[in-house]
């Protein structure tokens, strides 16, 4: 797989500011575009699997969205929602964002269809 600079920058990019590695898998048979396991305990690395497209679509831009949404769960909580109004809410934010992520390890960019 051949993949844009850019795209090769913000794989970069994750995996400096997560610390883990970024493996991209092709699977064919995926029900969504593009998913991503978090790196966590047992998983050393993301995991970013994309489904392939016709021979001239290129998986960049399902990938570099992946890795954005991946990316914005390294930044504080002011980067992501901006200023909090007062402590108690930004504990709240915190609190549940850190549930989020225990409970829910793969970010979809499409939900399969049912």
């Amino acid at each position: 797989m051949k993949l844009r600079e850019i795209t090769r920058q913000i794989i970069s990019s994750l995996e400096e500011k997560s610390g883990y590695t970024v493996q991209v898998i092709e699977e064919p048979t995926l029900p969504t575009l593009a998913t991503i396991r978090i790196a966590r305990g047992n998983i050393p690395a993301h995991i970013l699997s994309y489904r392939p497209g016709a021979k001239n679509e290129s998986p960049d831009f399902t990938i570099c969205w992946q890795c954005s949404l991946a990316l914005r769960m390294y930044e504080s909580t002011f980067q992501r929602f901006g200023t909090c109004k007062c402590k108690a809410r930004c504990d709240l934010e915190d609190a549940v964002l850190s549930l989020a992520v225990l409970s829910e390890p793969t970010i979809q960019l499409f939900a399969p269809k049912v």
